[in-house]
């Protein structure tokens, strides 16, 4: 398969590059009012932070109508080729990618939340600067040196979610990014150019910035995967400093032929009841196989077993491990309720 992955494309084309990119900023910008749920982007904010991805001068956030906060418009630098697709989100905040989906006329729609092997970065508080590279498998990683700069996320998809090329035609289709239904401007119509989008999240109560203690009661399930990103999982749910947070957990995952299931308790024993030492545990002085948590930030994890209580000691999105550092040979899930004031 054909590699055309250079983000800034070299020389002579590096000038039919900019000028395609100043071109999509000659469109109207779209209108959001009052009754909208984003802050519109400064045209010319958006165009220095695409300009300096090309030029790979030092770039500097917006602090005005650009400023990445959480309900308000943000740039997302869309680039794709016959193999990758890139989404590149400069600032300093953190911003929300929940509902956000790369549609293909005639050809589907692909929502990043429904990528298994994304469920780790918790879509819907993402800190940035943070670049996502999509990147079809069996293909050679050559990712730019704008997306190495800026927290690179590499992740391998199968070649049927690579939408955007149409294999018996080679051709690289032009992608156009939704927040669920509603469309988001400008289309990005030619592969191998840069495209600024401008993504308006949904609005968010429970995040780190709510205040504690108040009348909110924020609740739901969560499942982690014994398996799936080494039984890590970096949920949506962020909490400010103080909140309550209660925890129920259940349901089983198999860790081995020796220990066989566990619940989220986890255990201290395998075959015929023998111990089984500390050595596949990631935190050695918890049960082999336990659900731990901890708040975003925090830097040592509670051991969260079936049932846990406790005050967030900082903000941040709730993260959840399974205690085990081979995780290749488990199955099953934990079913996790919370409850958050």
């Amino acid at each position: 398969m054909k590699s055309r992955r250079f983000f800034v494309p070299l020389l002579a084309g590096v000038l039919l590059v900019i000028a395609a990119t100043l071109a999509l900023f000659s469109m109207p910008t779209p209108h959001i009012d009052a009754q909208g749920d984003g802050t519109a982007i400064i045209q010319t904010a958006a165009q220095e932070t695409v300009n300096a991805i090309l030029t790979g001068e030092p770039r500097t956030t917006p602090t005005t109508a650009a400023t990445f906060e959480f309900g308000a418009a943000f740039t997302v630098i869309v680039y794709h080729d016959q193999d990758s697709l890139t989404l590149l989100i400069v600032g300093e905040q953190r911003v929300s990618l929940r509902g956000f989906t790369i549609a293909v006329e005639n050809s589907g729609e692909i929502k990043l939340e429904n990528y298994s092997i994304l469920r780790d970065l918790g879509l819907n508080a993402l800190q940035t600067p943070i670049c996502i590279h999509l990147e079809l498998a069996d293909t050679p990683r050559d990712v730019s040196e704008a997306c190495l700069d800026n927290n690179p996320v590499i992740r391998t998809i199968n070649e049927a979610d690579g939408i955007w090329y149409n294999d018996l035609s080679d051709t690289v289709l032009g992608v156009q990014i939704l927040r669920d239904e509603t469309l988001m401007q400008p289309p990005c119509l030619n592969a191998g150019v840069a495209c600024p989008v401008q993504f308006i999240p949904y609005p968010i109560a429970n995040m780190p910035n709510a205040t504690p203690g108040g009348d909110l009661t924020v609740t739901g399930t969560l499942y982690l995967d014994g398996y799936e990103n080494r039984g890590f999982l970096r949920s949506d749910i962020c909490v400010a400093e103080g909140s309550e947070i209660e925890i129920r957990a259940s349901g089983v995952v198999g860790v081995g032929q020796y220990v066989g299931s566990v619940d989220p308790d986890g255990t201290d024993t395998g075959f015929m009841g023998l111990p089984l030492g500390d050595s596949y545990d990631l935190e050695r002085q918890f049960p082999h196989g336990a659900l731990l948590c901890r708040v975003q930030g925090e830097e040592d994890w509670r051991y969260c077993g079936r049932e846990l209580q406790f005050a967030a000691e900082t903000s941040g999105c709730l993260e959840f491990q399974l205690n085990d550092n081979d995780t290749l040979n488990n199955s099953g899930e934990f079913e996790i309720r919370f409850e958050v004031r």
